[in-house]
């Protein structure tokens, strides 16, 4: 059994503005660890933890592989738990990279499959005239390996959920909204993109994608320019063809119904651990793209 990574680098002053672990994450690592075998036999080359808090579960998951090639970042919307994460990386060696952002804002363009267009695709797969375009086919993968959230589950009213992310405190790490799934819906259904914060159009950005916000202006004729389509696809197109995905739930937040969401997105998916912890009764949902 790995032990939990040392946080003794950490004060209770950090706690009162971080979250420290407990049960739900414990709960994680104990089913991170019974897949420990096969998640080093996969070789995983990048992890990806949204909400990381205290770092303790990207800290496991590197002991857990071991000295691998893996990369590991870290998003929080904290600026404080960016500092603890990267302390509790140096603290167990582990190469933590903190990224503050909304769940996987600024790292879409980066880690994000893209869809062909269907002429690219079908002249890719038409044979002797005959097409063969099908839906599944028109997404390349994202490169996420292996994706990690244990979301803000508790349920509250939106306004509370809405102020909690936007003062970016310790209560962001519990506010889930009226279900205690908002941002965990978000990230399946459209890989967040409905909460992230408005952005305009840059230079660079493909044809077919969007930015959120107002329409930006064209500046050689004063007048709105139309946005272009935000890049489609949810959490299927984070994930790489042998991705992994792995969740905590209360019974609040209906487990089955995240998992007829993930299946929905193509994932083969199921509740791989649940206990009871005081008033709570927790889930572990993993999704996973290979074998689909």
């Amino acid at each position: 059994m790995l032990p939990t990574p040392s946080l003794s680098h950490l004060s209770k002053e950090d706690f009162t503005r971080v979250y420290e672990p407990a049960e739900d994450t414990f709960i994680l690592l104990d089913a991170l660890e019974a897949d420990a075998e096969r998640l080093r036999q996969e070789k995983p080359r990048l992890v990806v933890e949204i909400g990381s808090g205290s770092g303790c579960v990207s800290a496991f998951v590197a002991a857990i592989l071991g000295d691998s090639e893996a990369a590991y970042i870290c998003t929080d919307l904290n600026p404080h738990a960016a500092l603890c994460t990267s302390k509790t990386g140096k603290a167990n060696a582990a190469r933590l990279e903190p990224v503050l952002t909304n769940l996987l804002s600024c790292l879409l363009p980066r880690i994000q499959g893209r869809r062909r267009s269907a002429s690219t695709e079908l002249s890719a797969t038409s044979h002797e005239g005959h097409e063969d375009l099908r839906e599944d086919e028109t997404r390349t993968s994202g490169l996420v390996d292996l994706l990690l959230f244990n979301p803000p589950y508790v349920p509250t009213s939106e306004e509370e959920e809405a102020l909690a992310q936007q003062d970016r405190s310790l209560s962001g790490s519990w506010a889930g909204g009226s279900l205690g799934t908002k941002l965990l819906h978000s990230l399946i259904d459209d890989a967040g993109q409905s909460i992230t914060s408005p952005r305009s159009v840059s230079d660079g950005e493909e044809e077919g994608e969007i930015g959120w916000g107002e329409a930006v202006t064209d500046p050689t004729t004063s007048r709105p320019r139309p946005r272009r389509k935000r890049r489609q696809g949810g959490i299927e197109s984070i994930l790489s063809p042998q991705g992994h995905f792995y969740c905590v739930a209360i019974r609040q937040n209906d487990p089955q119904d995240i998992v007829r969401r993930l299946e929905a997105r193509g994932l083969a998916a199921e509740v791989v651990l649940d206990r009871k912890a005081g008033r709570e009764h927790l889930f572990i949902i993993r999704g996973s793209k290979q074998g689909v």
